[in-house]
Order: structure tokens, then C-alpha cells, then sequence
């Protein structure tokens, strides 16, 4: 968000902003019909009007009253982000689980051997998530993760479903959705872009 992406065709489209959905002023519409026009590359900003909220998945324990023992929030506001999916199981090391983070086209994010139990192990958890641990060095590109109120042993579940996460598009208007569009086509020199390229309103 607010800084220029660079993308060449609709799959990139679909991993950074989600598919196309039926709304005025859709940017991943207006960047697919750009590129059915043969437009080759195309470096977009994406803009919101402050409505946007972040997806958010909740993992919860084992205790009969089940609570929750870690808040996991996309890194990035937006519908894409209720797509992620988080997993936890079993780890192959004895007494210890597998944190799974998952979003479709992108590379799964594993957190492997997380040991301990109870308030210990969620804090693990989110240790692993937001600070990386083997064989994922780095911390989520996808998710921020925080500890919840869970005292008991982390729930096995094979997917927790994100939700909540909108888009921002309350008061959008066409002057803030704009896409600066690189195509062999164009004959217009742009001072801002070293390559052929001109500016399209979407």
C-alpha cells in the first residue's frame, strides 16, 4: 500500500492484489484490461480511503472453555488476506507442534519443532511467527502474530480460516486509483519512467 509494485501479467495481479471482483473502481480489473490490450509491464500503487481492516485467523487451545492462544493479523490490509490459512499439528520432534501459514499462489510458511506447553508454548508460537525459527530463518511475510489469553495445550487442527479483512473502497474515486502502465504501445515519453510509458486512470 501507497508504494509502486511492479507486475507483468495477471498472475502477478492475483498473487499481490487478489482476483478481480465486481466493483467500481476495481484496480486488479482495470490492470486486466490492460493487459488483454497488450500492455507488457505495469507498476501500480495501491490507495485505500482508511476503511481497510487486515484479515485476522485466532488459534485457539485445548481447555473445556476453548480460548484463544494466539491472534494471528495479515501483515497487509485487504479481502486477499481472507485467504490465509494457518495449520497447526504435530511436529516429527516428540512433544512439539508445526505452525502452517498458508495463502494461495504464495510459498507456505513453516515453523517447525515449536516445544513447551501452556502460556510458554503460545509465546513460542508467536516468537517463531514473527521472528522465524528453523527451517523458516525469517519471520511471516503474510502475518503478525500476538498471544492470546490460552493457558492450555494448542488445538491440532488442520486449517484456521482467515476473515475480516476489507479493502477500503468506501469513498474511492477515480482520481485515487491511478496505475502508471508500461507497453511497447505508447508513444508518449514519461519524465518519471525510463521506459515508454504514460499514465491511465482506472
Amino acid at each position: 500500500m501507497n508504494a509502486p509494485v511492479l507486475v507483468g501479467s495477471p498472475g502477478d495481479v492475483s498473487r499481490s492484489l487478489g482476483d478481480p471482483v465486481t466493483r467500481k473502481y476495481n484496480l486488479a480489473t482495470a490492470m486486466g484490461v490492460f493487459f488483454l490490450e497488450g500492455v507488457t509491464v505495469i507498476q501500480y500503487v495501491r490507495v485505500i480511503d482508511g476503511t481497510d481492516t487486515a484479515a485476522i485467523g485466532r488459534l485457539m487451545d485445548t481447555a473445556t472453555t476453548l480460548a484463544i492462544g494466539a491472534t494471528l493479523t495479515a501483515l497487509y490490509t485487504g479481502t486477499r488476506g481472507n485467504t490465509i490459512t494457518a495449520a497447526v499439528s504435530a511436529s516429527t520432534k516428540a512433544s512439539t507442534y508445526r505452525v502452517v501459514v498458508n495463502m494461495p499462489g504464495q510459498q507456505a510458511e513453516v515453523f517447525d519443532n515449536i516445544a513447551d506447553a501452556g502460556v510458554v508454548l503460545w509465546q513460542n508460537i508467536v516468537s517463531a511467527i514473527n521472528n522465524g525459527n528453523s527451517p523458516s530463518p525469517r519471520s511471516s511475510s503474510l502475518v503478525i502474530a500476538m498471544t492470546g489469553v490460552g493457558t492450555a495445550a494448542s488445538n491440532v487442527v488442520s486449517s484456521t480460516a482467515f476473515t475480516s479483512g476489507t479493502d477500503g473502497t468506501a469513498t474511492s474515486r477515480m482520481r485515487t486509483s491511478l496505475a502508471w502502465t508500461a507497453t511497447p504501445a505508447c508513444a508518449k515519453a514519461c519524465t518519471a519512467c525510463t521506459a515508454r510509458a504514460h499514465r491511465r486512470a482506472t
